[in-house]
């Protein structure tokens, strides 16, 4: 190469290197701030400057943090990671000593090198808003720190615009931190009143200010963010449950209407929220999302899942089956009879297994079957209980009379497990036969022939893809409890139950001012109002509800507050009885009615009193373990439940007494059977009678001999006094063995007052003296 052509490929080097150049230095031309003259001119630098400033990441945020700090000197070498590595286990020791001060300052160096890592925003915010501010003893304070947390999440938003977790965070933290808290009436007071707040986000009306639909705001916010980025960016947060906590706060913000008291004309304010919540509530079951799920005729394509989708399917899977079987004309019944001919009459017990079932069925097979037993053997159901008892014989050999009849209750743990065991291997016979007596949709349509075969597998077809995309529906449905907030949302517009939350919001009232008589009445007008809603034609599957049902318990609960400051029981009926008494089955109540049932027919039978002593002791111990399940047990909230522990009690007793053994002072039922003897009628009648009776003789100077009017008057008081005493000591013949009960000294000073007239009139006490057992 010569020395010219050496010159001109020097030449065509530098004529690349200047062009370069022009483009370097539009990407990476440094931000520069000068001037003349006290004028300052910014130059904002190439494109490269522009974005990392409009994205604080520039190495001018470095400027905020301390100049003397680690992460300064790391952070201006280009080691950011090391720099946040560092601030992050401060930050973490500062969280240790609980030094929030710090805590927040090393968040702000940690935000101002990395503000786009989401983690620390979400971090630093729940620390703010649950941790710190559970630290502080005065609530306003607490509340202060709660709305650092609020702000330090915005904050994260503003730099993060893109975000859609974040702003998610942010109307979790003021919707849930502010509305379910411990101090959550204090909360949302203090929120309403802070006018710095509102300013900052933008809610002049008092309507407004409300911590369920400032959150719903940001959860508006953060799924229109997601729809945004194509549907990314919540992690590892269910769709259906991220777009639920908007339609929630709703719920949760006509709920509270309640609480505050929002009842001015009719309630309407509340109806309306309501309605409103019930519209989202709609709206968001109709709405569709993707599962990660293949489908099985298609593997690339994926089920999607509705909320409502599972009822509508259903409905359409038993108009399908409906039209499956009215292909044919009687082809479903004919292969039910054939099932129960062939395939069960071949299994031992199998049809006997099923006889409970078959008298309760109303519908598919178990109908059919019935029909068919109706008709050709007016006799089966008898037929078949005798060989469902015998099945339990085989099972339980020469132990059979005696297991079967004592109350589960009387039997040792053993004989406990071979009964349960004999009868679950019926059960278990019970559910196999069910599964050989029924007949598939799929066996329907191969037996039907013609030209409607065709249509039966198509209708096969629709419905397995009905039941795999239900299953999906179903799935989410669970999860959210779709069902119950979708009839909650309709059952609190009703006029009944309005007015329920109006007489509980009154009867709150009235017990703060202690005025307890009209918090009682108010608090059973409101469980009135509760069964009204039960009973309420359209509204009856409340009652089988459980939620439904423990709410409405748990207004059973609440109101032996009321009762206790009153120091009164249960009136013998309230509105709610028949649901607590249905709740009973839960509790083995059946069967401890049949054990005292049993109990008091091996007394009448002559049962020696040592093995009905025995048998009384666990029938004790069991009625006290149900009376300490609830805490509305103790104070009678069920008059045949009272009664039947009443009964036990005076059972208990009258077996000591004639075993001549002492009771113990930690008898179960003793505090039981004397709260009820001291809130007894009987009791204020006979005490009543003695008083008067005794004021009468009092009201006689002092040596003075009482006329026979007089005497006689005081006679007629106190044996009618005596009388309802005799019926009070077959009630509660506690009584007679427990002196320490004040009322037993009340007892004592009747009869002696009785036996102080008698002398008056020159007789002594009668053989027959109705409280000489008492004497």
């Amino acid at each position: 190469m010569t020395q010219q052509e050496k010159t001109t490929w020097k030449l065509i080097y530098l004529s690349i290197l200047l062009a370069l150049l022009v483009p370097l230095w539009w990407l990476g031309a440094p931000r520069t701030v000068g001037g003349t003259e006290g004028a300052l001119v910014e130059n904002p630098g190439g494109v490269l400057a522009r974005e990392l400033a409009r994205a604080e990441l520039s190495i001018a945020n470095l400027g905020r943090i301390d100049p003397t700090s680690s992460a300064m000197k790391l952070g201006t070498f280009g080691m950011r990671g090391v720099a946040i590595a560092l601030l992050w286990h401060e930050a973490q020791e500062f969280k240790k000593r609980k030094d929030w001060n710090n805590f927040i300052a090393t968040g702000e160096q940690i935000t101002r090198l990395e503000p786009h890592f989401t983690s620390v925003w979400e971090f630093l915010g729940w620390e703010l808003a649950y941790n710190a501010s559970a630290e502080f003893d005065d609530y306003r304070e607490r509340y202060r720190w709660v709305i650092h947390g609020f702000d330090w999440l915005v904050r994260g938003t503003e730099v993060n615009e893109i975000s859609p977790i974040l702003r998610h965070k942010a109307g979790w933290t003021i919707s849930q931190r502010i509305g379910i808290a411990d101090e959550r009436i204090q909360y949302r007071r203090l929120l309403r009143e802070d006018e710095a707040f509102h300013t900052r986000y933008n809610t002049p009306s008092i309507a407004d200010r409300d911590n369920w639909l400032i959150g719903r705001r940001w959860y508006l916010e953060a799924e229109r963010q997601y729809e945004l980025n194509n549907y990314t960016g919540i992690r590892n947060i269910a769709p259906p449950l991220f777009y639920s906590h908007s339609r929630q706060n709703l719920i949760h913000y006509a709920d509270w209407l309640s609480r505050d008291g929002m009842f001015e004309n009719n309630g309407q304010r509340i109806r309306d929220a309501w309605a409103h919540a019930a519209r989202e509530w709609h709206d968001y079951g109709q709405m569709r999302f993707n599962t990660t799920i293949p489908r099985r005729d298609d593997p690339n394509q994926f089920f999607y899942a509705t909320l409502l989708e599972a009822v509508e399917n259903a409905q359409k899977e038993a108009e399908l089956l409906d039209e499956l079987r009215s292909l044919q004309e009687g082809l479903f019944e004919e292969l039910v009879i054939r099932h129960w001919n062939t395939t069960l009459a071949a299994g031992a017990g199998h049809q006997a297994s099923l006889v409970d079932r078959i008298v309760a069925g109303t519908d598919g097979e178990l109908a059919v079957v019935r029909e068919y037993l109706n008709e050709t053997n007016p006799s089966w159901e008898q037929e078949l209980r005798d060989e469902h008892d015998g099945l339990l014989r085989v099972e339980l050999g020469e132990d059979y009379e005696r297991l079967t009849g004592t109350p589960i209750l009387f039997l040792n743990e053993q004989d406990q497990t071979n009964l349960n065991n004999a009868r679950n291997q019926i059960f278990q016979i019970a559910g196999r036969a069910a599964v050989a007596l029924a007949v598939s949709p799929r066996e329907i349509a191969n037996a039907i022939q013609g030209p409607n075969r065709a249509r039966a597998l198509d209708i096969i077809q629709e419905i397995s893809d009905l039941q795999e995309q239900t299953r999906m529906s179903e799935l989410y449905r669970g999860i959210m409890n779709y069902a119950f907030r979708e009839r909650e949302v309709v059952v609190e517009q009703q006029d009944e139950m309005i007015l329920g939350r109006q007489h509980l919001f009154d009867a709150r009232a009235a017990f703060r001012r202690a005025d307890y008589e009209t918090a009682d009445r108010l608090w059973l007008e409101a469980m009135g109002q509760w069964a009204a809603i039960i009973d309420k034609p359209g509204f009856e599957d409340l009652r089988e509800n459980p939620q439904f049902v423990r709410d409405a318990i748990d207004l059973v609960t609440r109101y032996v507050i009321i009762l206790d400051q009153r120091d009164a029981i249960f009136p013998t009926a309230h509105p709610l009885q028949s649901l607590l008494t249905e709740s009973l089955a839960n509790l083995g109540y059946a069967g401890l009615v049949t054990a005292l049932d049993y109990v008091r027919a091996r007394i009448d039978a002559g049962e020696d009193a040592e093995t009905v002593e025995t048998m009384l002791q666990t029938l004790v111990s069991r009625w006290a373990d149900m009376l300490h399940s609830e805490a509305y047990f103790p104070l009678a909230p069920l008059p045949e439940l009272r009664d039947q522990i009443l009964e036990t009690s005076a059972l208990f007793v009258e077996t000591a007494r004639q075993l001549n053994r002492q009771l113990s002072p930690f008898f179960p039922l003793r505090d039981f059977t004397a709260l009820m003897l001291h809130h007894d009628p009987l009791l204020t009648q006979a005490t009543s009678l003695a008083m008067e009776a005794s004021a009468t003789l009092h009201t006689i100077p002092r040596g003075e001999q009482p006329s026979e009017d007089q005497l006689q008057q005081v006679r007629e008081k106190m044996d009618a006094a005596v009388d309802i005493w005799k019926t009070l000591l077959q009630r509660y013949p506690l009584l007679y063995v427990d002196n320490t009960l004040p009322l037993h000294i009340v007892l004592t000073n009747t009869v002696v007052e009785y036996e102080y007239i008698l002398r008056l009139q020159g007789e002594e006490l009668p053989e027959d003296f109705p409280l000489r057992d008492f004497l």
